[in-house]
């Protein structure tokens, strides 16, 4: 029977070294998780007195700290230049409207394909040479049997002279 004691004996220790190591990785766990939210708020904070720095000393700043704010001026104007482009893009790319019905008229159109109004002429940016090559033309619907232009195969008025089709 002593065999068998020193065995449940051997096994009991192991078991409790074992809950003992578990509990201290629980504990260093919960521990480096506290530290890990404690950084991040010094994180915020920091942000925060910077911001609140900027806010305060950007017209006179310290002369240690003049680079932060010049740094900080300047990702500024290039975020208003880039929201110009990005504008500018989605300009070029709308599509045009009728001033009188609202409908979308082809970018080439000088009169409404529903209700005939003239619209003004849209200006088309000049496309680059990769632009050009990958532009595709779409295949002709009909003819104006007046002057002979392209128009959609829904268009009620010619947007090239204005003359009623249907």
């Amino acid at each position: 029977m002593d065999f068998f004691d020193k065995i449940g004996n051997k096994i009991s220790s192991v078991g409790k070294t074992a809950s003992n190591k578990a509990k201290e990785f629980a504990e260093v766990s919960r521990l480096n998780s506290a530290i890990s939210a404690e950084q991040t708020k010094i994180s915020t904070y920091f942000s925060d007195l910077g911001k609140k720095y900027y806010e305060l000393k950007a017209d006179a700043p310290d002369a240690e700290l003049a680079e932060f704010i010049q740094n900080i001026n300047a990702a500024k104007d290039e975020i208003v230049k880039l929201n110009e482009q990005i504008e500018a893009i989605k300009a070029a790319n709308a599509p045009r409207t009728c001033p009188a019905c609202g409908a979308q008229v082809p970018d080439d159109a000088m009169f409404c394909n529903k209700c005939g109004t003239q619209v003004p002429p849209k200006a088309v940016p000049v496309p680059d040479a990769a632009e050009e090559s990958a532009a595709e033309e779409p295949a002709p619907a009909s003819v104006c049997p007046t002057c002979g232009k392209e128009v959609a195969p829904d268009a009620v008025f010619c947007v090239n002279c204005g003359a009623k089709l249907k």
